[in-house]
């Protein structure tokens, strides 16, 4: 840590050289596949509602 070289957001690094990676493997996929949950969960759950209500409508007659 005493040189600004140790920090991840040391923008001197020329484009030949590879940086320093701020996630690693496992924590980039865990947060890619939040992402994706976030946005079928929704969807997801609107299918269950709308299956339970046709279910549930069917039996009654």
């Amino acid at each position: 840590m005493s040189g600004s070289g140790s920090f991840w957001w040391d923008l001197s690094l020329p484009d030949d050289r590879p940086s320093l990676q701020f996630l690693s493997g496992e924590q980039y996929r865990r947060f890619e596949t939040l992402q994706q949950a976030k946005r079928i969960l929704p969807t997801v759950a609107a299918v269950g509602v709308v299956a339970c209500i046709w279910t549930w409508r069917r039996d009654r007659t």
